[in-house]
């Protein structure tokens, strides 16, 4: 049996019919939908009730809010199956899916099966009825790793007709239960909690089998950005790039990819906290850079070299190296994005 965990806070209500839908239309039945209500309010509750009976597979987990990391690893706890499979309230699984997964996992013995994601945007290509799988190596494992710290250099992208990729969040996997147990979330972290989890995951596994199709549609939601502003943003994005260090091994060209994350979630700091409007202390901004910068953790950044990047990295590594800071904002802002 598989054990579909799906974790729901005030949810769209069309889009939840349809990731629903999607679940019931699939071949194999013998699974159970575990919904876990993360304290939504009253009328998404009432809501996700009325969904729940209209199926006997169907069960419902009713909790405070806890957040989405809480509430997967409650569901893992409170599992049936033999395998757990991750689904977000807005995706939606393609037809096939749960047999045609589990068929690779009878087959492989793998702990972790991974599909390819695509993001919901226009009309649905139709898929090939054939595909190809493969179980990794350690220099395969090595690869994905490569994709999880940097989605741009790698094998794994633009899969299948509707050019999928595997993605850094928990979806599309089905996974070994034993496998999902010894890999928890880490609730202690604010962001990235997802691109941990797969380090982690990729880690633990004795087999990992990546299928070259696509499975599962990742909606996409076109929201404006929030200026709101987090005074825990810079500890928030510490703690979890210390948690990716911790987790990968230590070979020269994962170090290397690990450097580039550093520097991307550095330039997000940059723009996000230190160039937000919102920003408390403009008056010594450059001071407060030059000494978020001296930590062992952002002295990566200075490590890294310029060969192999990209031209739009390049130049924005220059600009921080340099600490032209604003300049690098204006450039970012501005410029780079419509002329590279």
């Amino acid at each position: 049996m598989i054990s579909i965990i799906l974790p729901c806070y005030n949810p769209d209500r069309q889009y939840l019919i349809e990731c629903i839908k999607s679940i019931k239309r699939q071949s194999y039945y013998d699974y159970e939908l575990i919904i876990i209500n993360d304290g939504s309010d009253k009328p998404y509750s009432d809501f996700i009730k009325k969904i729940v009976i209209t199926d006997q597979r169907f069960r419902l987990i009713e909790q405070e809010n806890k957040g989405v990391s809480e509430t997967r690893n409650r569901g893992v706890k409170e599992a049936k199956g033999k395998y757990i499979l991750f689904v977000d309230a807005d995706d939606i699984l393609m037809e096939g899916f749960l047999e045609e997964a589990l068929n690779i996992a009878i087959e492989t013995e793998a702990d972790v099966i991974q599909g390819s994601t695509f993001y919901l945007n226009g009309k649905i290509k139709a898929e090939e009825k054939t595909f190809s799988y493969k179980v990794l190596k350690e220099s395969d494992k090595r690869d994905i790793i490569i994709q999880m710290l940097d989605v741009s250099k790698s094998q794994y992208n633009n899969i299948g007709n509707n050019k999928g990729k595997i993605a850094r969040g928990p979806w599309c996997k089905l996974i070994r239960k034993e496998s999902a147990e010894e890999t928890l979330f880490n609730s202690r972290l604010y962001l990235g909690e997802d691109r941990v989890w797969n380090l982690e995951l990729i880690e633990n596994s004795k087999k990992v089998c990546i299928v070259y199709r696509n499975w599962y549609i990742y909606r996409s939601h076109g929201k404006s950005v929030s200026h709101k502003f987090d005074h825990n943003r810079i500890n928030s994005y510490g703690n979890y790039l210390n948690a990716i260090r911790r987790i990968i091994p230590d070979e020269h060209e994962i170090i290397l990819h690990y450097q580039i994350l550093v520097f991307e979630v550095f330039c997000e700091l940059l723009d996000g906290h230190f160039f937000n409007p919102l920003y408390p202390d403009k008056k010594n901004r450059k001071v407060n850079i030059h000494i978020l910068l001296e930590e062992d953790i952002w002295n990566e950044i200075n490590r890294l070299n310029y060969a192999g990047l990209s031209k739009k990295r390049m130049i924005m590594l220059f600009l921080i190296k340099h600490h032209f800071f604003t300049l690098y904002h204006y450039i970012r802002k501005f410029y780079l994005y419509f002329i590279l």
